[in-house]
């Protein structure tokens, strides 16, 4: 009977395709840790341009408060005495 050819065929057939298998599983491995860290960073630089826009805004709106209470103050200040 004829087995299709020599034995030593079919195992360096497998040992390739086992290679070739684990080196794109490799690949892909890397390219979607790539993507998984790219998300993290764009994910930490929007929650820290997020922050970073509520703290300055937070000290806009915070000093436009007190200028307007130090103006209002000084306003009512020169009418008191005016009078």
């Amino acid at each position: 009977m004829s087995t299709g050819g020599s034995p030593s065929t079919p195992s360096c057939s497998l040992t390739l395709s086992v290679f070739s298998s684990s080196f794109f599983d490799l690949i892909s491995f890397a390219v979607g840790f790539f993507l998984v860290a790219l998300a993290f960073v764009l994910l930490a630089d929007a929650f820290t341009a997020f922050f970073a826009g509520a703290f300055f805004a937070t000290a806009f709106f915070a000093t436009a408060f007190f200028a307007t209470a130090f103006f209002a103050t000084a306003f009512f200040a020169t009418a008191f005495f005016a009078t």
